[in-house]
């Protein structure tokens, strides 16, 4: 018997990575979140790889949020990922856990002004800016600091992939990101280079969690790829990196069918290449975010039954 590719044997015992459920219980305690590292890496290197073969100028980053502890910051780091981080928190963890500032990727649509400071004081390597307070914001702290920094534009691209409405964060009603539609992207990028301490790198958009429908990230893709050869026509100005975020599924039940890390990857690539070829845009540096997809089939929590109730019937 498998479960999720951990093993059962013949008693019902369960093993991750190797060691019996039953053993890290009493030594441990529960309940105890178990993470087989040799899963971790694999994942890690199934994008690795897969963006090598298919995409060779492209950057795997591993979204912390989906677990940040010290263990998966420095296994990821070790693989060859960047790390995305959306917190002060994750950053100290982060850094704590070996990953270099440069290597960093620092998300969110609120950060405070303390998270910035830190952000530059670490010599993050990119900030994703979220909207137009931000912007201000950062024009303040580089000129206080005298600080430079690289920043990707993220980008709300009217995509709504089939999935969970809480985990949908690409539609033109989300409160991430500046929205295509309405201009104010456009607008962003002039505002953005109009402060001497901030390097526009490119831009981000992230559409949703929890996704299995390639469909959405090809559209999400063309919408980019669209609004780049926009600039390109508008401002005379190309942007050397693209952030297509992350987000794809994983089983939580049977019925669950997620496409493959290499199918989603080389999939994700022929649809970016083939649009930047219609456009007659140079390739840009491309970043993926996977996070869930690294760590969810990677761990199991354990629990000791405490109390039972029994209802008749």
């Amino acid at each position: 018997m498998v479960l999720h590719d951990f093993s059962v044997d013949a008693r019902g015992v369960l093993s991750i990575g190797g060691c019996r459920a039953p053993d890290l219980a009493e030594t441990y305690g529960t309940p105890l979140l178990v993470i087989d590292e040799g899963r971790f890496r694999q994942n890690c290197r199934a994008y690795r790889e897969s963006l090598r073969e298919a995409y060779p100028h492209s950057q795997p980053i591993y979204a912390s949020k989906a677990m940040c502890t010290l263990a998966t910051c420095r296994l990821a780091y070790d693989e060859g990922l960047h790390v995305d981080v959306a917190s002060g928190g994750e950053i100290y963890t982060a850094r704590r856990a070996g990953v270099p500032g440069a290597a960093l990727h620092f998300h969110g649509n609120n950060k405070t002004d303390d998270e910035l400071r830190l952000a530059l004081a670490e010599g993050i390597g990119r900030i994703i800016v979220d909207n137009f307070y931000e912007l201000e914001m950062l024009d303040r702290l580089t000129r206080e600091m005298q600080a430079q920094v690289a920043i990707l534009l993220r980008l709300t691209p009217g995509i709504e992939p089939h999935t969970h409405k809480a985990i949908q964060t690409g539609g033109v009603d989300s409160k991430f990101g500046f929205d295509l539609p309405d201009g104010a992207a456009m607008q962003a990028i002039r505002t953005a280079l109009e402060i001497p301490g901030i390097e526009v790198r490119g831009f981000h958009c992230h559409i949703g969690s929890q996704i299995f429908d390639l469909d959405p990230f090809a559209l999400a893709a063309r919408s980019m790829v669209q609004f780049m050869a926009e600039v390109r026509l508008e401002m005379n100005l190309t942007f050397p990196e693209l952030n297509l975020g992350g987000g794809l599924g994983i089983r939580y039940v049977p019925e669950d069918s997620p496409p493959s890390i290499s199918a989603f990857v080389r999939g994700l690539a022929g649809v970016l290449r083939e649009s930047l070829a219609a456009h007659d845009l140079p390739e840009p540096l491309l970043y993926l975010e996977p996070g869930r997809s690294i760590v969810g089939d990677a761990g199991v929590t354990l629990y000791t039954v405490g109390a039972i109730k029994a209802i008749p019937g």
